[in-house]
């Protein structure tokens, strides 16, 4: 995948004018843009696509999930709304200088009495769970379970933010729960954030 004229080109990647708004945000700035990671609490990029398009402002740059679909919602050079009230390192409306990506990922699991799990919208989950107590303490104090992230999906969201950070200049990854702590818990503890940050901005070599 590359990106030209601030929309991802390649065999994967589909854009998607159909899902901008009506009235899209304006420009992002050109310096001091940051990242950040969302599950969508949906199984796939198409169906996290038709959710932000039924919902009135809100959207995403990328749509991705553990098939290998991408799906770009909106120019790269545009504001998306996928932060909501947040704030970074005194910065406020995050929407304002970011990048968001939406996993297809349903987040907290429900364990069933048959030691099954169900998402919280109540579909089955076959795939792997991550057991743990999420970072922050206002996050709800019942979800122990979460779905665990493909390595595509974390391979796709490595490589996504690192052409975000050769083309765009963006200085860090974020999690959701990182930028509104009080609020969100996505992507949460399944997510490797501290991987993502190590990988896309390593650390000089001594």
């Amino acid at each position: 995948m590359k990106i030209e004229n601030h929309r991802l080109v390649g065999v994967t990647p589909d854009f998607r004018p159909e899902f901008l708004l009506d009235e899209p945000g304006g420009p992002l700035p050109k310096e001091g843009l940051v990242a950040v990671v969302h599950y969508a609490v949906t199984g796939s990029a198409g169906a996290t696509a038709a959710v932000l398009k039924a919902r009135e402002y809100v959207s995403c740059h990328i749509a991705i999930d553990g098939a290998g679909r991408v799906i770009q919602q909106v120019p790269f050079d545009r504001i998306a709304w996928h932060a909501g009230a947040s704030s970074y390192k005194g910065r406020t409306d995050v929407n304002r200088f970011s990048l968001g990506i939406e996993i297809g990922n349903p987040g907290p699991l429900l364990k069933q009495p048959d030691g099954t799990f169900r998402t919280s919208y109540g579909a089955p989950w076959k795939g792997g769970v991550v057991e743990a107590w999420h970072k922050n303490d206002t996050a709800h104090r019942s979800w122990r379970f979460w779905a665990e992230y493909s390595q595509t999906e974390i391979d796709l969201v490595v490589h996504l933010c690192t052409l975000w950070r050769d083309t765009y200049g963006i200085v860090d990854v974020v999690g959701h729960d990182e930028i509104a702590p009080g609020r969100k818990s996505d992507p949460g503890p399944a997510f490797p954030i501290d991987f993502l940050r190590a990988t896309v901005f390593p650390a000089p070599a001594a």
